[in-house]
């Protein structure tokens, strides 16, 4: 074990190479300071690391910048400014709920937000993206017509949005997919009940390295990089997907029919078309005859 003179003595040396695991760009410093009791905001991983970029869409120095320079520094804005606050037990969905209608919290909010629209906005990506599930595939074409319809949707915003703006694939408990556009550090959760399943940066940070102005080709690499698997889980956390269990919805068509844990035995063979729904539970249900339709407003 070497001591900390020692340390000090390889620093001041100038032994501060890649190959020493004591080296200063090892050095990792606390992001906050305060009660120990107290709940943190936590930089939430990638999956797919930082070291090659995420392919097609960032190279290695813009997922930098989006990463380590602005993503991580807004995540210890939040836990700095909620110290030795009301909000310091609170998680980041919390402080979302209890700020949004405090004007003088507006930062907190804000900053808020922001870390959790790019939780959204960066989970569901890997290098090169995945094949879309055959489930998924079909919801999102009896909604738009098909996977090539959704990217032109998502092309069509991107281009007419302007200023730091998010654009957002929803599902309603009901099970309709829409889209919605929030505006800087509005969080969806404050905007909608509806649940996120897809979400595309458009503040310039995120392209402007790798794309300039072009956003077509920005989206294009963006489309590329989509975890459908992940926004695959993202559906079946929604409440329409929790509906499955208790009623039959999407006007009868199973696109998921995996059982969820905890699922009635009824329900569980609903689920996997093994059987009927109860007359009487035709009467009651609320979702009798849904379908997954994009209306446009």
């Amino acid at each position: 074990m070497i001591g900390r003179f020692s340390l000090i003595k390889r620093l001041a040396n100038g032994n501060t190479s890649n190959q020493s695991r004591f080296s200063l760009s090892n050095v990792r410093k606390p992001i906050a300071f305060g009660n120990q009791n107290r709940n943190f905001v936590t930089v939430m991983a990638l999956s797919y690391g930082t070291d090659n970029g995420l392919a097609p869409m960032l190279s290695k120095k813009a997922l930098d910048i989006v990463y380590r320079q602005t993503y991580i520094p807004m995540v210890k804005k939040v836990n700095d400014s909620v110290y030795a606050t009301e909000y310091e037990q609170c998680t980041l969905p919390e402080i979302i709920a209890k700020t949004m209608h405090r004007t003088d919290q507006y930062p907190l909010y804000s900053h808020a937000g922001f870390v959790s629209n790019s939780n959204h906005f960066l989970k569901p990506l890997t290098p090169f993206g995945t094949e879309c599930p055959e489930q998924l595939e079909k919801m999102i074409t009896s909604a738009y017509g098909g996977l090539a319809e959704l990217r032109a949707h998502f092309t069509a915003y991107a281009k007419a949005v302007f200023g730091s703006a998010w654009i957002w694939l929803t599902l309603s408990e009901k099970g309709s997919l829409n889209f919605m556009v929030s505006y800087n550090g509005d969080p969806i959760e404050a905007l909608t009940e509806d649940h996120p399943i897809l979400c595309l940066s458009m503040w310039e940070h995120v392209y402007v390295t790798d794309f300039e102005k072009n956003v077509e080709e920005y989206v294009d690499g963006w489309w590329e990089t989509i975890n459908w698997v992940a926004v695959t889980q993202n559906v079946v956390d929604s409440k329409a997907y929790v509906n499955l269990t208790q009623s039959v919805v999407y006007g009868n068509k199973n696109y998921f029919p995996e059982v969820v844990d905890g699922a009635s035995a009824d329900a569980a063979a609903r689920l996997n078309g093994k059987s009927e729904p109860k007359e009487e539970d035709e009467e009651e249900n609320p979702w009798d005859g849904l379908s997954v339709e994009h209306k446009e407003k």
